[in-house]
């Protein structure tokens, strides 16, 4: 799944139903605040803290699959390491 583009999604409601609030969610919302703005600004700050760490990781997982191709000390993208299966007797 292609994330570069994903916009976090907070409902921000007055609304006290949680039938509502289950709608708004099933609608596509992440996450959802009732009227607080501290409330809403620590939801915030927790929602770019997930995506922040949701990219390190996709560039972590980019590098180990161009490492895991190239061969350590010339850097050969051509490098094909031994597949384990091949290594055992």
């Amino acid at each position: 799944m292609d994330l570069r583009n994903y916009v976090y999604t907070l409902l921000l409601t007055g609304h006290e139903s949680s039938a509502e609030l289950v709608t708004g969610l099933e609608a596509g919302a992440d996450d959802y605040v009732r009227k607080s703005a501290t409330e809403l600004l620590a939801r915030i700050n927790s929602g770019q803290r997930i995506i922040r760490l949701e990219r390190i990781l996709r560039d972590a997982q980019s590098r180990i699959e161009v490492l895991s191709v190239t061969d350590p000390l010339t850097a050969d993208s051509t490098f094909k390491r031994p597949t384990l299966h091949l290594l055992l007797p």
